[in-house]
Parts: structure tokens; sequence; C-alpha cells
């Protein structure tokens, strides 16, 4: 266990370094003398998502030309898990035949305690976002928020086309996005789950899965 001296030593230590390079909001060599404006391309959504994501932790899986079993194959590979829940997203159609027919158990998306014996949470997207990398997270659709939460490794199916340039463009077409209303839970999912609280250390998959796969369909 840490003493309060070394965690203030450690806080002085990290005190030290200098400011971390901002891509998104640069610093001017004068300090704040100039507006920070953002300095990212977004003509391009898709590739600006994909290389986002990356940047935040996710990893891309499949190519443009793969079905639904390639990717499901590479998944398998990879993760070598044993079982799998599958939600009720439109993108997961078809997902839990074939994880089973890959030697994969798949559960049934019930409570908690179900849920967390899974190593993989396979799951639709809304959304994602280009210039930050998030996956957008409608727990109405999915029937169920804990796929996406408590199995080590979450893998989300995104369409191309439902990808928003900022979470502001997002966040001013809701009627777009949820023609019949907002749901009760909304998640923007960044990466892997984070934590830096304890002694200024980032831990991966504290609160969430330690691994997040992305797949455009």
């Amino acid at each position: 266990m840490t003493t309060r001296a070394e965690f203030l030593a450690a806080v002085r230590d990290r005190l030290r370094e200098p400011i971390p390079e901002n891509h998104l909001r640069p610093l001017t060599e004068a300090g704040l003398g100039e507006p920070i404006r953002y300095a990212v391309e977004l003509s391009d959504p898709e590739a600006r998502f994909l290389e986002a994501a990356t940047g935040v932790g996710a990893e891309v899986v499949g190519r443009p030309e793969d079905d639904l079993r390639a990717i499901l194959e590479r998944v398998r590979d990879d993760v070598r898990p044993a079982r799998a829940v599958v939600t009720d997203d439109p993108e997961c159609k078809g997902v839990a035949p074939i994880l089973a027919s890959l030697g994969v158990e798949v559960l049934a998306a019930g409570g908690p305690s179900d849920v967390a014996t899974a190593d993989l949470g396979v799951t639709g997207a809304l959304g994602g976002v280009a210039l930050t990398g998030s996956l957008v997270m409608d727990s109405g659709r999915a029937r169920t928020r804990l796929a996406s939460l408590l199995p080590e490794v979450h893998l989300a199916l995104l369409a191309r086309d439902r990808i928003a340039a900022t979470p502001g463009d997002f966040l001013r077409e809701l009627s777009r996005w949820f023609p019949d209303g907002l749901p009760s839970n909304i998640v923007f999912i960044t990466g892997p789950s984070r934590s830096a609280d304890i002694e200024l250390e980032i831990t991966v998959g504290v609160h969430g899965p330690r691994k997040v796969l992305v797949a455009l369909r």
C-alpha cells in the first residue's frame, strides 16, 4: 500500500513533465495567444473514425471485403472465446449461429451473473463519431446494457453509413438517430475501459472490457 509521502512524490514527478501533445486542440507556440482550433481533417468520416478508434486503443478487425463469418472467424482466432453473449441489435443478426458453428457457446443475454461469464460480448452500434473514434450505444435497441460492459472483450459491429463527424453533429440530429424518442440509456464508448485515479497510473479493463474490437459492415 502506498504511503502519503510516496503518493505525493509520484504526483510531483508527474507535474514536472511537460504538457502532453494534444492533436485535437494543439497549443500555439505562444501558449494561449490565439484561439485553439480543431486541426483534424474530417472530410472522410470513415477513415478518420478508424484512425481515431485505433488511436484510443480499439482494434479494427476484418477487411472491407470480409463478410460476417470472416469477421467472426478472425475474432475467434484472436480472442479464443469459450462463451459469448450477443445482443438484439440489428447488426447482430446471424451472429449467434455463426459463433455456435465456430465452437463458441452462445449464452442468453440475461442478468449480470450470466453475462459476466462470457469471454466475448458482441453488439451492434447505433453510430460512430469520426473525431473521437467513439461508438454510440443504444440500450433500447440492444435490449441490454451488459454485453458491452461485463465480458473482457467487446466486439462492436458498426454500419459504414452511420458515422457522424463530431459528437455535436450526432447530438444535433437526435431525431434522425432516435425517431421514436430517446432511450433510457445512451453510451459513448471510446476505446477500452481506462482508469487513472489510482496513483496516476493508467489501468485498462477496470470498469469495463480490456479489449474493444470494431468491425465496419
